[in-house]
């Protein structure tokens, strides 16, 4: 995120479990650093656990519906 390549920044962390099967909804700001660059792709990362690709085990689980880019 601190690189010069990356245009804009956005993230949203959730600090606990979500109970049931309850929808949340969630608004991640993007923080632009370049202005005067138009992007042309979007990256949208999404992981049941905060280290995404270095989880180990436990018993996490993400589900991600009705995602809605809005720009």
């Amino acid at each position: 995120r601190d690189k010069e390549h990356v245009i804009a920044y956005g993230a949203h962390e959730f600090e606990g479990t979500t109970q049931g099967s309850e929808l949340v909804e969630v608004t991640i700001d993007i923080d632009y650093r370049m202005r005067d660059v138009i992007p042309s792709y979007i990256i949208l990362t999404a992981s049941a656990s905060k280290g995404g690709d270095y989880f180990t085990g436990g018993n996490s689980k993400l589900v991600l519906d009705d995602v809605e880019l809005v720009y």
